[in-house]
């Protein structure tokens, strides 16, 4: 394995775990973007003041703010209406990006997968709790919610920062974020680091890693970890991964029929035409309604058309769900499709596979398209791509300086 230096420091500790804290969107403060923006743009200007960190202005980062500001004035020009505040959002959003990245540097992987395994050993107790007294554990929540500011008791929805619940999910292992699938999300994200700079082998972290994930039951966090178990064996002797690719096949199969997960697909692709019936109909009964992932899909490529290259931007009165009840669509993956269009997501999967030849020549491991996959079907099923995190694992190979020499290994 090749050495990289890095030195930890409680200031990009703060900083990863401020970003993952805003990405969990798992409670009312954590659903403040601005608050987001303004805490780490006012860390850099306190660091700036102390003369403690100077970080400039560079190429890289006035090249994608004039790449965002050309993709909102083309969109202005197909609708119309210039869509300043969306602007906005993104050029705070890429900035403190900026910031997090040219501090934490390549350690931001580090300290990102081990505060992800911590969080998931704290979720596994709290899971069993969950499942053989409930009552026991909302208990406790509740006293914690009510010492805490922003953590206000919901009936059907309680989070208390490192773990939280639902309570039409009690099945599941919800964690820190807003919901299972999420949290399988972020997990596989954990998962795939370590993988990488760990060259594969297990480790105590990966194992429990591993435990929270299966502990979602979550569809997309099977099928995205199914991705990684090819990723593995791709990376093993030719013989290994002939031989053992139709055990998998086999056993993804019988996993997949799993009444849990055949039921919950199957009512998804049947449901389709009738949530989108619901959300043009006007005679709906409804107000509001959750179109899950395939509706989702549908609708925002239907959307999309309108302006299929450059996409829609933040022009969300053009979408044909505008003037309708309120959706929550949970495709990121479309969701990134009908504000960027066709272009952009080019423009994605060039930056994912940018950063990952990046991380994964440090131990010379092949198959860069597994990493990118995960990516993409985890975004399919959680609208992540516009979190803090993902806009770190998105942008990190544009703002990271590579060093050229390596002095400490870098053990995750």
């Amino acid at each position: 394995m090749k050495n990289i230096s890095y030195k930890s420091s409680p200031l990009k500790y703060f900083l990863v775990i401020f970003c993952l804290f805003f990405t969990a969107k798992a409670n009312s403060l954590e659903l403040s973007n601005y608050l987001f923006y303004v805490s780490i743009i006012a860390i850099l200007l306190y660091l700036e003041a102390l003369k403690k960190r100077s970080i400039p202005i560079t190429k890289q980062l006035i090249v994608i703010l004039f790449l965002i500001t050309a993709f909102t004035f083309i969109q202005f020009l197909v609708f119309g209406r210039l869509t300043l505040g969306f602007l906005f959002d993104r050029f705070m959003l890429i900035i403190a990006t900026y910031i997090v990245t040219k501090i934490t540097k390549l350690e931001f992987f580090k300290i990102l997968e081990e505060i992800l395994y911590k969080l998931a050993v704290i979720s596994l107790p709290l899971y069993v709790l969950q499942l053989i007294n409930f009552n026991f554990l909302q208990f406790m929540i509740v006293k914690v919610q009510s010492v805490i500011p922003f953590l206000v008791e919901n009936p059907n929805h309680s989070n208390i920062f490192i773990w939280g619940y639902q309570t039409q999910a009690l099945s599941r292992n919800q964690g820190f974020m807003w919901e299972p699938g999420a949290f399988a999300a972020i997990l596989l994200v954990g998962i795939l680091i370590n993988l990488i700079f760990n060259n594969f082998s297990l480790n105590k972290k990966l194992v429990f890693m591993l435990i929270a994930l299966l502990t979602t039951l979550s569809t997309m966090g099977y099928i995205g970890l199914f991705v990684l178990l090819i990723f593995y064996l791709y990376n093993k002797r030719m013989k290994y991964f002939v031989i053992s690719l139709p055990i998998i096949l086999v056993i993804s199969a019988i996993v997949i029929n799993l009444p849990f997960m055949r039921n919950k697909i199957i009512d998804e692709y049947n449901n389709v035409d009738n949530k989108i019936y619901d959300v043009y109909n006007e005679n709906r009964s409804k107000d509001m309604m959750s179109l899950g992932r395939m509706a989702s899909f549908k609708v925002d490529i239907i959307d999309m058309m309108q302006s299929p290259i450059f996409g829609l931007g933040g022009n969300t009165e053009a979408k044909t769900t505008s003037n309708s009840i309120v959706v929550n669509k949970t495709n990121g993956l479309s969701l990134f499709l009908v504000t960027w269009g066709l272009l952009g997501f080019v423009l994605l999967l060039y930056s994912l596979i940018r950063l990952f030849k990046i991380l994964l020549s440090f131990n010379r491991i092949k198959g860069v398209i597994f990493p990118v996959m995960t990516i993409l079907i985890l975004s399919f099923s959680n609208n992540v791509l516009q979190e803090p995190v993902f806009g770190v694992l998105i942008l990190f190979s544009y703002f990271y300086k590579r060093p050229i020499l390596w002095q400490k290994p870098l053990t995750l």
